[in-house]
């Protein structure tokens, strides 16, 4: 029987997703799919949703249920496989379904977010259709989304053994810029808080300053002077750039020259032949 084989919830005050659930629950449920088909690197037809009555209910219970119409159920696996915002629609329909009423925390939220009321919702994972790649697990989809929508945001830098930096943004950057104040959790589980306050650095006073560490008791010299070069890693960095510069100036330089002397010598032995006295050439 083909049905949905996960479920995850999700939590929203940001006006892009609330305002068009005020006008249109349908409008609302394509664009979360088509986001969250970004997002997961699925097809959108596999999304589904269960939508709190706009307007609010007595029971919480009745909910409005949207699924694609272009679904595997309905049109096929190559169908539902290659569906897109422009060729697809939602159907929504009044439905009874138990949602989780875990209340999210969004902390740093500015007075609009304030006054914004929050949508919950959860999210329905159909299977695979096994068409064109299209063969990750409903439940894999699910526990991947909700690990990077509670991922760091901010840009992590690494050093590795072969003494090369990588700096690369955090797995939230993409889930948050598809869904900015936005959670999501496993069904039975809270939202995660999230704090979106970011770290300024010291002040031009000098407050908030970290000291260079201080090597533990019986550390070398030469531990110590690497620890300290570790704490000013952006100094390092810059000077190796300097470095890197110069080498490769110095080497251009270097072709450039050979390039201009191999120019002269050619010039010189095609226009300028030598040709042997006349005592020498005979009669």
């Amino acid at each position: 029987m083909w049905k949905i084989d996960a479920t995850f919830e999700m939590t929203t005050n940001a006006p892009t997703f609330t305002d068009e659930y005020e006008s249109s629950v349908s409008g609302a449920a394509l664009t979360l799919a088509d986001r969250l088909m970004w997002a997961t690197e699925v097809p959108m037809s596999r999304f589904a949703f269960w939508l709190p009555t706009p307007g609010g209910a007595v029971d919480a219970s009745n909910v409005i249920f949207c699924e694609s119409n272009n679904n595997e159920h309905l049109k096929g696996g190559w169908v539902s496989r290659f569906s897109t915002a422009a060729n697809t629609t939602f159907k929504c329909e009044p439905q009874k379904h138990q949602m989780n009423r875990t209340t999210p925390v969004l902390l740093q939220q500015t007075s609009t977010a304030k006054k914004a009321k929050a949508l919950t919702f959860e999210v329905g994972v159909y299977p695979a259709s096994g068409v064109s790649g299209d063969i990750r697990p409903a439940i894999q989809v699910a526990e991947e989304l909700v690990e990077v929508a509670n991922g760091a945001d901010e840009p992590e830098r690494i050093l590795h053994k072969t003494g090369l930096w990588t700096y690369t943004a955090g797995p939230g950057v993409k889930f948050h810029g598809l869904f900015p104040g936005t959670s999501a959790a496993m069904p039975g589980s809270g939202f995660d808080q999230r704090d979106t306050s970011l770290p300024l650095g010291p002040n031009p006073g000098g407050h908030g300053a970290e000291p260079t560490p201080k090597p533990p008791p019986g550390q070398s010299e030469a531990n110590a002077a690497k620890l300290a070069a570790l704490a000013d890693v952006d100094t390092i960095v810059h000077e190796a750039k300097e470095i890197n510069t110069k080498v490769g100036n110095s080497l251009q330089e270097l072709k450039d020259s050979l390039a201009r002397g191999s120019a002269v010598h050619a010039a010189w032995m095609n226009w300028n032949p030598y040709k042997p006295p006349a005592e020498l050439l005979g009669p």
